[in-house]
């Protein structure tokens, strides 16, 4: 039976499916040929696959690139709009050739081929440019997924590697100096001389903490001979709530944090300030990464995150919040791909958002898998919908307990029951004097602050002395009482939902929300 099932599952399968390489914009891995090919062979294989790397992911499909598709011999000698891409009469000035070194036009645009491959190629163009006996097929569109796309390296596990051989082996105290050490020795360098420990601290003091040590810090670091002296100070530093505010602001960074929503009026956002906080507690708590990254994904459907998982769904509210859109609809969806690109830059270490418009030419992710992610974050709540009123209604969560909740509601009601009282008893004593008046000192009376003025001009004829004091009286407590209403609830800045169906997610044609493709159907199950 199928279910709605929250974002932490989401989550955890859209993470799953991109970190595994379940993903595919990589082209398929080649695969040998079923009969020796001999030199000229291995150099057509080493061509084609140059190609594949470099050229074919703009150069194929139903509609290529200047109509130049590098997908097949035929598309080769075929060209493009600008003429044939191989002079069979002079390889070397083939405009390929000359594409790939940078020469008149650019190919691939953003980086030139390495001089070495593109001589390889230039050979193989010499050779006759012989394809079919590489064993190489390159098809159109997303490849599937295979062992090839999976073995890219930020796909695998982190795993043990083992230390490098050195020459100097008394240098260093670590593993991490052997790495160190093992690449300036490949370089014909040598480490520098040992800082004295003024230098020392004052060099991990600014690393650990961002603010230099005191002279007591440093005489006390220099007078201290022990062993482990050293460790004593990074020990206290970390212990320094200044550590998280120090490392804090790099997470900060990559998730976008701001205090204002941009555009024209920049309104603030309110209570941001606790995601901040949280996040700098959370590198004080030495909170463990994963969890700190579900926290802030789906903390308000933990139901072991507390009021910290609501806080850290701010993550969601710290984008650009356009309050009035000339589309809705398309700024729905500028605001998704915020979360989505942020996520996927700052998580998974991808550049998601090409593949809004379509299938990623950098990172191996297919148009889909984007819309996949999109899914996941789909069904929450915009931040608002034009006005501040609807920002705290779709973005605002109380983060207090039921038992101050319960106090806060019982105070409220005690406190507009005493301002009610203290306006029937003031009206009470106004009334009276009020019989008397003629029309301009009803005119006066609608302004509050006369009021007493004209009281006070009928004691003692219409109302007495102690009524007037009284009145003066009751006047002053109940501007107090207005002035000093019970503490509003704490709230947070958090993600929201609409309710518990999720919304229907499509493939959009260049991104645009008004060119919806084909419907996700993603499947999820419930989990046994």
């Amino acid at each position: 039976m199928k279910v709605h099932v929250g974002r932490t599952t989401l989550l955890l399968a859209s993470v799953v499916t991109v970190a595994a390489g379940a993903i595919s914009a990589r082209p398929a891995p080649p695969t040998a040929a079923k009969s020796s090919i001999g030199n000229t062979g291995a150099l057509a294989k080493s061509a084609v696959k140059i190609l594949q790397e470099n050229c074919v992911a703009c150069h194929t499909g139903a509609n290529p690139s200047g109509k130049l598709d590098l997908s097949s011999r035929a598309g080769l000698l075929r060209g493009g709009v600008s003429g044939a891409s191989f002079n069979k009469t002079k390889p070397e000035a083939s405009l390929l050739i000359r594409a790939m070194r940078h020469d008149g036009r650019s190919m691939p645009p953003s980086s030139k081929v390495g001089r070495s491959d593109t001589d390889t190629v230039a050979k193989w163009m010499a050779a006759g440019s012989p394809w079919a006996e590489t064993g190489i097929v390159i098809k159109s569109g997303p490849p599937q997924v295979d062992d090839y796309a999976r073995n890219w390296w930020s796909f695998k596990p982190v795993r043990t590697v083992p230390m490098p051989k050195v020459k100097d082996t008394k240098w260093g105290k670590a593993p991490i100096d052997r790495l160190v050490l093992a690449k300036l020795e490949q370089n014909g360098l040598k480490p520098n001389a040992p800082l004295n420990r003024a230098q020392l601290l004052r060099r991990v003091s600014y690393d650990l903490i961002g603010l230099p040590p005191t002279k007591a810090e440093v005489e006390a670091f220099i007078a201290d001979k022990s062993p482990n002296a050293f460790a004593k100070v990074v020990d206290r530093l970390l212990a320094s709530p200044h550590y998280g505010e120090r490392w804090g602001r790099h997470w900060l960074d990559l998730v976008r944090y701001a205090e204002t929503n941009s555009f024209e009026r920049d309104g603030d956002k309110p209570d941001v300030w606790r995601y901040r906080d949280y996040v700098i507690k959370s590198f004080n708590d030495d909170k463990p990464y994963d969890r700190f990254v579900k926290e802030q994904l789906a903390g308000d459907e933990m139901p072991d995150a507390g009021t910290d998982g609501l806080i850290a769904t701010g993550y969601y509210r710290l984008g650009q919040w356009d309050d009035e859109p000339v589309d809705p609809e398309q700024a729905r969806f500028d605001e998704l791909d915020d979360i989505v690109t942020t996520t996927g830059q700052s998580v998974l270490g991808l550049n998601v958002n090409c593949a809004r418009c379509h299938d990623s030419k950098v990172d191996p992710l297919p148009q889909r898998d984007y819309y996949r992610m999109v899914a996941f974050f789909n069904s929450i709540n915009r931040y608002g919908n034009r006005s501040h009123e609807s920002v705290m209604e779709r973005s605002m969560r109380p983060i207090a307990s039921k038992d101050v909740v319960a106090k806060y509601q019982a105070d409220l009601r005690a406190h507009r029951e005493k301002l009610q009282q203290l306006d029937r008893t003031i009206r009470g004593i106004e009334q009276k004097a009020q019989k008397t008046f003629i029309p301009v000192e009803n005119q006066e009376f609608r302004d509050e602050f006369k009021r007493p003025g004209l009281l006070k001009l009928r004691v003692p004829n219409v109302i007495s002395q102690a009524e007037y004091d009284d009145y003066i009286r009751l006047l002053k407590e109940r501007q107090e009482t207005r002035e000093n209403p019970p503490p509003g609830l704490e709230t947070a800045l958090c993600v929201t939902e609409p309710g518990a169906k999720p919304k229907e997610t499509f493939v959009l044609a260049r991104g645009s929300a008004a060119a919806q493709r084909k419907r996700l159907n993603l499947g999820f199950q419930a989990c046994s």
